[in-house]
């Protein structure tokens, strides 16, 4: 992609430009109140397009109620906290202070050092995240230790900016310490270096650009993550994989959102016997192009489709048929002769009525009628389905919100002919963090008895078949079930009979309780209990881990290993 430059600046040479927004950055926590008042409100989805995040800060300044009382304390507090988050879309005044710091620091309770004049304005923010805890099943010690800065703002109104650089050392829970080594990366992350015994040391970099071509469409180019979808789970396109350079065409015209993603992605890693990646040469490429179209039907009704491509070239570079905006990508594979992996699908979001709210997903990676109607298990038989609800204000307690998703996906999903067009970047899946041929429950309630302190529950109950040496890069001599989206799906083991957890089948059960109580803006104290069993069934095996963390976190989302 990069090699194209001069198309993509071409982009950014516009002349006309309007008035500019950035983007509120991805964290669960973040999200869930922007969805909680968006469910709350009586503009439901006059504005904002929930189903692809991240959103546009401008959006959310405008989907927030008016009024700092509706409903309870702390849903004054929460939406004080989300105004003073966007203040550049509301009013500086809203987080300005009485007494700064030096009388330079912390003029806005938000930022650490910032700028705000009609042609200029800037953030910059200190990053930081420290946590101690221990693994009682291996007497394993666990930690985090992650400093870093965040850098926003605009220029003229027109051009916004974006960056954020973190280093960080780590000792993960060990499923998660398994997890890196065996496919090779830090779940979440790219490249990254063993750290003493059996810790991490990786680098976490972001950073885009961002303008208004006219008044409706937007252009944002640069290294981050994108989300599709309204569940806790995305069986399109989720931020479980490491960040990646993209380029996103947004259009939002009446009450159509059209968002088109050009991106570039590892198509394979070179490591070492233990897959600690060695970073030493040039990775292969490989490319993904992404329409995704949503209508807001109604005030409380969306619905949206995609479809999408992975598809890699011999001399790494990306295809410019793909930037063609809206033909359909099987007419384009078609003319070149390509064997791209094709995936598409549709989203959609109910708001049944104030607080609660159904979604879904369905992805179709291949299909054909004929050989679903036999109903015999066929390889082929590709597709996955999500079903959710949210439930705001459960029985009329105030802050007291559930969530419950089921997922599913076929064995053989997101897989191809070849590795390198898999589904899935820095061998890590771009959707779901099973990969594929599983089944998930997945249970989340949050309440928030008072302003500042937040408790949060997580219980997850998969199914999922493995392969023999599953999640490792050595994986060409072991056996294909149709879990590890890596393997070539020219090596499966049968035709027909392909059942959803076939293979050494797993069974996992999670429990994640968090407690976060936040002493100032957007620095909180963290005390985190995790029970996690995984029984394979062939093999008679039971991996167990139970582990408690307490960490302060400053300007940076809780991390967690829910998979």
């Amino acid at each position: 992609m990069l090699n194209k430059i001069v198309f993509f600046s071409s982009l950014f040479t516009i002349v006309n430009l309007f008035g500019q927004s950035n983007y509120a950055q991805l964290n669960a926590d973040y999200y869930h109140l922007v969805d909680r008042y968006q469910l709350l409100s009586d503009t439901g989805f006059s504005e904002l397009h929930t189903s692809f995040k991240p959103y546009r800060q401008n959006l959310v300044a405008q989907t927030l109620p008016l009024s700092d009382t509706l409903g309870s304390k702390a849903d004054a507090f929460n939406i004080e906290y989300l105004k003073t988050e966007n203040r550049f879309y509301i009013s500086d005044s809203i987080s300005k202070t009485n007494k700064p710091f030096l009388n330079t620091f912390y003029n806005y309770k938000s930022d650490a050092y910032s700028v705000s004049s009609e042609e200029f304005k800037l953030s910059i923010n200190p990053m930081l995240y420290v946590g101690v805890g221990k693994e009682i099943d291996y007497d394993h010690k666990l930690f985090i230790n992650s400093r870093g800065i965040e850098i926003d703002g605009i220029i003229d109104n027109k051009v916004g900016f974006y960056a954020s650089l973190i280093e960080n050392q780590a000792n993960f829970p060990s499923y998660a310490l398994a997890r890196t080594y065996g496919y090779g990366a830090v779940p979440g992350e790219n490249f990254w270096k063993g750290f003493k015994t059996s810790g991490v040391d990786f680098f976490s970099a972001k950073g885009y650009l961002t303008l208004n071509a006219t008044k409706h469409i937007g252009v944002q180019f640069g290294y981050d993550k994108n989300f599709i979808g309204n569940g806790y789970r995305s069986l399109v396109l989720s931020d479980y994989s490491g960040n990646y350079t993209f380029l996103k065409l947004n259009t939002k015209v009446w009450k159509f959102q059209y968002t088109n993603l050009f991106a570039e992605l590892n198509a394979n890693i070179f490591a070492d016997k233990f897959n600690v990646p060695l970073g030493n040469t040039p990775y292969p490429k490989k490319f993904l192009a992404l329409h995704h179209l949503s209508l807001n039907v109604s005030k409380r009704f969306n619905i949206g489709v995609f479809e999408s491509v992975t598809y890699g070239r011999n001399n790494n570079s990306f295809d410019m048929n793909y930037m063609n905006p809206v033909i359909f990508y099987r007419a384009i594979e078609g003319n070149l002769g390509s064997d791209g992996n094709m995936i598409v699908g549709t989203d959609w979001k109910w708001n049944v009525s104030k607080g609660i709210s159904i979604y879904g997903q369905v992805i179709i990676d291949e299909f054909r009628l004929d050989r679903f109607k036999k109903r015999d298990g066929w390889w082929g038989e590709k597709y996955g389905i999500q079903g959710g609800v949210k439930y705001i204000n459960v029985a009329g307690i105030d802050n007291l919100d559930i969530q419950g998703e089921i997922n599913f996906v076929r064995p053989f999903t997101y897989s191809h002919r070849i590795k390198e067009t898999s589904y899935s970047h820095y061998n890590q899946p771009l959707a779901h963090p099973y990969g594929a041929n599983f089944r998930e429950l997945v249970g989340i309630t949050r309440y928030q008895p008072i302003p500042r302190l937040n408790l949060t529950g997580k219980l997850i109950l998969a199914q999922q078949g493995l392969d023999s040496f599953a999640g490792q890069i050595a994986y060409e001599n072991g056996t294909n079930w149709g879990g590890n989206i890596l393997l070539p799906n020219t090596t499966r083991e049968q035709e027909i009979g392909n059942t959803i957890a076939q293979g050494l089948r797993s069974n996992i059960f999670m429990l994640d309780l968090i407690i976060s109580y936040q002493l100032k803006h957007n620095f909180f104290i963290d005390l985190q209990f995790v029970m996690r069993d995984e029984k394979i069934e062939l093999d008679y095996l039971s991996n167990k881990s139970t582990y408690s963390m307490l960490a302060l976190r400053w300007n940076m989302p809780t991390r967690t290993h829910n998979y």
